[in-house]
């Protein structure tokens, strides 16, 4: 039976901002949230036995209240510091999924909760010609939403589900942004990002009724998966002014992605070998465009994918007779085209 899910959700916010002493200013805000979700379907496993969750078994109530802190000050007009706490959530759900034993299996997603902390700074130099931004941050994750566990890696049909996992994240980002003269502009954007589970060995997965399994059977490593440790873009658009008022602005740009991890695997898959094949390295991905602009009409050509990079963009590991089998994804081939628009 396909699934029919009804969800209801209503909150109340409030923010206020006051400036104080001379170039301070404090930002509070609060939120109150009420999520109901309901679920009705029927689910038959291989084993041919059929599960239903529908009215008061399958309704989930989640109560979640946020905050949110800023303190801001003007070391100049130009510029500016900040630091922030804020936190978010994201509600739970309910399913109906397999089993380890091949019998259905009710699984209850908790809430992904966020505690974010944030300081950065924001300038201008240069006569308002340079614009250089920067931040660093720490994310504190309770129970963050994992989907597409495995829980029968050893099967030869996979039986997948959502788990909560708590992780820990940080990292900083650069922006700048150089107008070298009327008509040309460079920007160049860092970016540093570590994640990782902090809750592999000590939590408990729901496998089964009255039965659970720590994460670690499931998850082997602790970094998390397509989150680039590293990433640069740098990017330079020029103006041409042309006759009878018309625009041409030419774009090229690159963008540099860091090995990193495109899935999860299992201890079993580690040990069989199949991490390199989870491992994408170094990559570098350039784009041009070009868009004429005249009134209410544009013309824009582009080319994305300038090398044809198709590098690995996520991998799917299935277990087969005698080894495992992958499925790769890659990233998407050299694109070219041209889009015509007209504004009224």
């Amino acid at each position: 039976v396909i699934p029919r899910k009804a969800t209801l959700a209503v909150g109340t916010f409030g923010e206020v901002t006051y400036p104080f002493a001379q170039s301070w200013r404090v930002t509070l805000g609060a939120r109150y949230d009420y999520t109901k979700v309901q679920v009705d379907e029927a689910y038959t496993s291989q084993t041919l036995t059929t599960q239903s969750l529908g009215g008061e078994a399958g309704t989930r109530r989640y109560y979640n209240a946020t905050y949110k802190a800023r303190l801001e000050h003007d070391l100049t007009t130009q510029n500016l510091l900040y630091a922030s706490v804020s936190t978010g959530f994201t509600p739970g759900d309910v399913t109906l999924t397999t089993g380890p034993t091949f019998e259905p299996v009710v699984l209850n997603l908790r809430s992904e909760t966020l505690t974010a902390y944030e300081i950065g700074s924001k300038n201008r130099f240069l006569e308002n010609r340079l614009q250089v931004n920067g931040a660093v941050y720490y994310y504190d994750y309770a129970g963050y939403q994992v989907n597409n566990i495995n829980f029968t890696p050893q099967a030869l049909t996979p039986t997948y589900g959502p788990v909560n996992i708590p992780v820990k994240s940080f990292g900083g980002e650069l922006e700048t942004l150089y107008q070298i003269t009327a008509d040309d502009r460079v920007d160049l954007n860092l970016a540093y990002a570590d994640a990782h589970y902090t809750g592999r060995l000590s939590t408990l997965v729901q496998t089964g009724p009255g039965t659970s399994e720590p994460a670690s059977d499931f998850i082997a490593r602790d970094e998390i998966p397509n989150v680039v440790p590293f990433t640069a873009a740098l990017g330079y658009n020029h103006l041409v002014p042309l006759p009878g008022g018309s625009m041409l602005t030419l774009h090229a740009g690159a963008r540099y992605l860091s090995a990193h991890d495109t899935s999860t695997v299992t201890p079993g898959e580690l040990a069989a070998g199949a991490y390199p094949y989870l491992r994408v390295g170094g990559q570098v991905v350039g784009d041009l465009n070009a868009m004429w602009d005249y009134r209410n009409y544009s013309i824009n050509g582009y080319m994305r994918n300038v090398g044809n990079n198709r590098y690995k963009n996520s991998i799917t590991i299935s277990p087969s007779l005698n080894a495992l089998s992958y499925t790769a994804i890659p990233y998407d081939p050299l694109t070219y085209g041209v889009v015509l628009s007209a504004r009224f």
